[in-house]
């Protein structure tokens, strides 16, 4: 599933809202621009993670990571 950064939320349409927009839904044949991240980059991307929009149930495995035999984690943590 791919999304433009910034283009606004249609996920689903009935909960579609003009203020929430959509970042980092990614896949593997769109291309991206990447680079390293800085940690205030990195802190604040989390502080956004702990607030759910439009929470849905399930799961989509990564398409750029190779978690075979790995369980999906069911809650975000801050690592120290």
């Amino acid at each position: 599933m791919y999304y433009s950064d910034f283009t606004p939320y249609c996920y689903i349409e009935w909960r579609a809202d003009r203020n929430i927009l959509n970042i980092g839904w990614l896949e593997a044949p769109h291309p991206f621009p990447t680079k390293k991240a800085s940690e205030e980059l990195l802190d604040a991307l989390f502080e956004k993670c702990l607030t759910t929009v439009n929470p849905t149930l399930g799961w989509h495995q990564c398409q750029f990571c190779d978690v075979r035999g790995l369980k999906f984690p069911d809650t975000v943590r801050q690592s120290p």
